[in-house]
């Protein structure tokens, strides 16, 4: 049976999201009136800012239709023009208001009190809500209990990782749409080569492989991908690769990662930068242990155990290291061709 997807003004989802894809094809034809206020979430990479536009492009293409999509750290600025002296916000002249990103906004912040007022006019108003965020549980876990109570009173729904299906056909989609030529099997090669990678990654992966192939003139075959993209070829990464990556991803510095501070942002940190060395690089412990200023190659073997451990439950840090290890492997993918080019 072929795999169907479907298609929301530009925006491909599986029958896995089936169930928000309804949601929202509803909110679209009675905003304000069935869902409200309707929560989306899914981590990042998932489709939600794409879906959202999507909605907001077809209401606004409307008579008599103002959608306003903004993320919660700018909710304020693109209210703020309308608000009274009071500051409340009765009038609103919008039709729907998105949010993106609410695992952003503070208990006591701007934002977090402009959405409780606007949560209030949603029965009077008929004002559509449309929130997202990364999760159920950890994006809302600095809000008010009451914001947190009104938000999750109304209609969620879940965009989820796309299935192998879902994930090949968006593969054939996005190369045509780019005018990427791919060979015979290599949209299902591709499909699974990532472990449960999210659309956004697939989509980054096919452009590193096309401007790849491109340099190397070649064509995207299955036989060139399993040629360059064989797990055990000799890494090209190195030590400061991984920890400039990581540092990135943590809003830290290299010479943080190295420094002999012990603050729980950066032993995280570290520790997932040793644990991504050991699986990553040819670096032996000790040199990664040398290279992170530890004195004894354990430290790189209780880091490994503490974030393996971590990861069996801990949803933030599972999807932080996946971006990671990806944006790693690009990195390697780049530096391999490169090699293989010159020589």
């Amino acid at each position: 049976m072929p795999h169907s997807m479907t298609s929301f003004h530009g925006s491909l989802f599986g029958p896995e999201n089936q169930f928000a894809i309804t949601l929202i094809r509803a909110i679209e034809q009675q905003p304000g009136n069935l869902y409200n206020p309707f929560y989306l979430y899914g981590q990042a990479g998932s489709g939600k800012t794409s879906l959202v536009n999507a909605l907001a492009a077809r209401m606004n293409s409307r008579a008599n239709t103002t959608v306003v999509v903004t993320s919660a750290q700018d909710l304020s600025n693109e209210l703020y023009h309308q608000l009274p002296p009071d500051n409340s916000l009765h009038p609103l002249h919008k039709s729907c208001v998105i949010v993106e990103n609410i695992q952003t906004v503070k208990s006591e912040s701007t934002a977090s009190h402009l959405l409780e007022q606007l949560c209030d006019l949603l029965p009077q108003t008929k004002i559509q809500l449309v929130v997202t965020g990364r999760d159920l549980s950890e994006s809302f876990s600095s809000l008010r209990k009451r914001l947190r109570g009104r938000l999750l009173s109304g209609q969620i729904a879940e965009l989820k990782k796309p299935a192998f299906g879902t994930r090949k056909a968006f593969l054939e989609h996005f190369a045509q749409s780019q005018k990427i030529t791919m060979g015979p099997g290599v949209s299902a090669f591709l499909a699974q080569y990532l472990l449960q990678p999210t659309l956004a990654e697939l989509q980054q992966l096919l452009l590193v492989l096309q401007d790849a192939v491109q340099m190397e003139q070649e064509t995207l075959c299955v036989e060139w991908l399993k040629e360059n993209l064989e797990p055990s070829r000799e890494s090209t990464l190195t030590l400061p690769c991984v920890a400039q990556e990581v540092a990135r991803q943590s809003g830290l510095t290299v010479p943080q990662l190295r420094s002999p501070h012990r603050t729980q942002a950066i032993s995280t940190a570290r520790q997932t930068a040793m644990f991504l060395a050991r699986q990553l690089t040819s670096s032996s412990s000790r040199e990664i242990g040398r290279y992170f200023n530890k004195r004894h190659a354990s430290s790189v073997s209780h880091a490994c155990h503490k974030i393996t451990r971590c990861l069996q439950h801990d949803r933030v840090l599972q999807e932080q290291l996946g971006q990671i290890r990806f944006r790693l492997q690009q990195v390697s993918h780049r530096n391999h061709l490169k090699t293989r080019h010159a020589s």
